[in-house]
């Protein structure tokens, strides 16, 4: 089931670094690759996405769902970030990669390790697998009350 993120609490022996994720955004009708700060400790990465989601007007949850794809005999596995308002702005970079969908708000994707636990940089050669993740995904998401989002997608 997808679940709500929830806050992170700090941690004496966390790092912080920056992962490379992929925006599609309401600004701009094409994706983009941004750094997300990311808290490492020995046992996972965590993403802070809430800093790319924020906003000072509308006060919506950030959601998530893991996108496993099947190439093969190699397994990439990717999350996929998503907030639900009515209030938020549409999402153009979806509007340009499906013609006619309709989302509210900004999608971030960002791949998951093979060997650690958590998510790592984005690869080269990922922008197109993301692309295919990102419509299959929409396919089954449905934004609204309540939000649908699809349980461990397997492509």
């Amino acid at each position: 089931m997808p679940t709500s993120r929830i806050h992170i609490l700090p941690s004496r022996n966390a790092q912080y670094t920056a992962i490379t994720a992929q925006l599609y955004g309401t600004t701009s009708t094409n994706p983009i690759c941004i750094p997300i700060r990311t808290r490492a400790t020995k046992e996972i990465r965590n993403p802070i996405v809430e800093e790319v989601f924020g906003s000072d007007n509308i006060r919506a949850q950030v959601h998530d769902a893991e996108v496993t794809v099947h190439r093969g005999h190699r397994i990439h596995r990717f999350y996929i970030f998503v907030t639900n308002h009515q209030d938020l702005p549409l999402n153009a970079a979806v509007a340009s990669l499906i013609p006619g969908q309709i989302w509210r708000g900004n999608i971030l994707v960002m791949r998951l390790g093979s060997k650690v636990n958590g998510v790592v940089n984005l690869r080269t050669g990922d922008k197109q697998l993301i692309r295919y993740v990102l419509r299959q995904f929409l396919r089954y998401a449905r934004q609204g009350r309540p939000l649908k989002l699809p349980d461990n997608l397997e492509l």
